[in-house]
């Protein structure tokens, strides 16, 4: 039996400003690519799928503002590893990628289950990701 590959390129788009996500941006790699920040908003809990996924990647380092990415509600979870201990949280609205703690190449990863977003990631220093 031969090896069958699908689709194995991952839609990669570049944001340079703010972005409001669709539930069709499921699966995309999303590189923040804009030295100043913006906010880029998850899709609402009732509308979005379960199983809804994307993963955002620092492609620049941020000059003037934070990348912040925004929920409808307090209900990303989860947490990533950084130089120390990593930043968690059990319900935050609000991710910011902090200007000048940031690193071209931090990632940051979030799967909707139906009712929660959940974070994963790295990051290069800590204070690189806090939550509000």
């Amino acid at each position: 039996m031969g090896r069958v590959f699908f689709d194995t390129k991952k839609n990669v788009v570049k944001l340079e400003a703010a972005y409001q996500m669709l539930d069709s941006d499921s699966g995309s790699v999303f590189m923040l690519d804009a030295a100043a920040g913006a906010a880029v908003t998850l899709p609402t809990v009732a509308n979005t799928t379960k199983g809804w996924n994307a993963k955002f990647i620092v492609a620049q380092a941020f000059a003037t503002t934070d990348w912040t990415i925004v929920a409808s509600a307090a209900v990303i979870k989860g947490g990533v590893t950084d130089a120390d201990d990593g930043p968690t949280t059990t319900g935050a609205t609000n991710m910011h990628l902090e200007l000048a703690a940031e690193q071209v190449g931090d990632w940051y990863e979030l799967v909707f289950d139906g009712t929660s977003y959940f974070l994963s990631g790295q990051t290069a220093k800590d204070g690189a990701l806090t939550f509000s």
